[in-house]
């Protein structure tokens, strides 16, 4: 299937960037549909976790040299935002169009290249268990089913650093309690906070993140 990319300016920390993202992720669903894929296409928009992460990010600071992998990355904009503080950046998505346009997006707004991976997190593969642990490994919105904080407790402790942190947003309290009461258990510290989205239109105005950092940490 030939993608139909449009330009969308995002304002992140200040700086007004465009973003390609599909025309309309309701086209990319019928065309699933009709080869027996009933997913809907999360990966194919802008949500407001993946906006105010991307503001974080720019405005934290301290990502320049650091390693960085955003999971389920969508179209990037955190993976963007990061690269543009000066982090060396994994991108991965259970989508490989998604991972792609994120690609296209490096180039385009930060003239840099970003690493890619596919990555499902329930089935992550030895590629991504290979490589060394990551200082901050990111994630926007995608708690979206129970199984997957089973998951990402699971993975989290093979890919981040002892001294590093996951950064995990998304939009309604509570989301991903049960993966971090699992952390927690482990010995992982826990640091909520609100996130305000910026230039967003449905009312919303601050998203949750929660940071988690190994014992070691």
């Amino acid at each position: 299937m030939a993608l139909d990319l449009v330009a969308r300016d995002v304002t992140v920390a200040g700086r007004r960037l465009s973003v390609l993202v599909p025309r309309s992720a309701d086209e990319i669903l019928d065309d699933n549909l009709d080869a027996g894929d009933t997913v809907p296409p999360y990966w194919a928009d802008l949500w407001p976790s993946a906006r105010a992460l991307a503001t974080h990010l720019l405005e934290r600071g301290d990502l320049e040299g650091r390693r960085v992998l955003e999971l389920g990355c969508g179209v990037g904009l955190p993976s963007l935002a990061a690269l543009l503080a000066g982090a060396e950046v994994t991108a991965s998505d259970v989508e490989p169009v998604a991972i792609r346009i994120a690609a296209r997006n490096a180039r385009r707004c930060a003239r840099r290249r970003l690493q890619t991976l596919v990555v499902d997190v329930a089935d992550p593969p030895p590629a991504l268990l290979e490589l060394p642990p990551f200082d901050l490994v990111i994630v926007a919105d995608v708690l979206y089913r129970a199984d997957l904080g089973d998951a990402f407790a699971a993975l989290l402790p093979a890919i981040v650093a002892p001294t590093g942190e996951a950064l995990m947003v998304h939009p309604f309290a509570g989301q991903g309690d049960a993966m971090i009461e699992t952390l927690a258990a482990r010995g992982w510290s826990v640091d909520r906070a609100e996130l305000a989205v910026p230039d967003w239109l449905d009312g919303r105005t601050v998203v949750h993140a929660v940071r988690l950092r190994p014992a070691a940490a």
